[in-house]
């Protein structure tokens, strides 16, 4: 393999990477938690709130995670759920998070924290 074609190929992994990586939502593309409150349910609790598009781009399966800790700060656990649909630059939307069920039921926590953590250009 020559100089040449290494050198084309390096530019081309590169363009690629770069391509691929503005696919996915990132902390630069604007999409934050706005707000949350928790509900209670029998087995734990709902966050519901609200996520914001404050970036140039419209993303899709928003995903938002719930992270549960205790009062020393050891991780206890996530539960996740997506945003529905389409979320415009400038749009907010709704989610809601159900965090334990009958046979995942949430254990005692300290705190918890809301983050959007996944999400694809439309």
């Amino acid at each position: 393999m020559g100089l040449g074609f290494a050198t084309a190929l390096a530019a081309v992994v590169a363009v690629w990477d770069a391509l691929e990586s503005e696919q996915y939502l990132s902390a630069e593309s604007g999409v934050e938690v706005i707000e949350h409150r928790e509900m209670s349910t029998g087995y734990g609790l709902r966050v519901v709130g609200t996520v914001k598009n404050g970036g140039e781009a419209a993303w899709r399966n928003v995903q938002v995670s719930v992270k549960f800790y205790d009062n020393d700060g050891n991780f206890l656990g996530s539960f996740e759920d997506y945003v529905d649909g389409v979320l415009p630059p400038g749009e907010v939307k709704e989610f809601s998070v159900e965090c334990g069920w009958e046979k995942r039921p949430l254990p005692p926590y300290g705190k918890y924290i809301v983050d959007v953590v996944d999400g694809y250009r439309a």
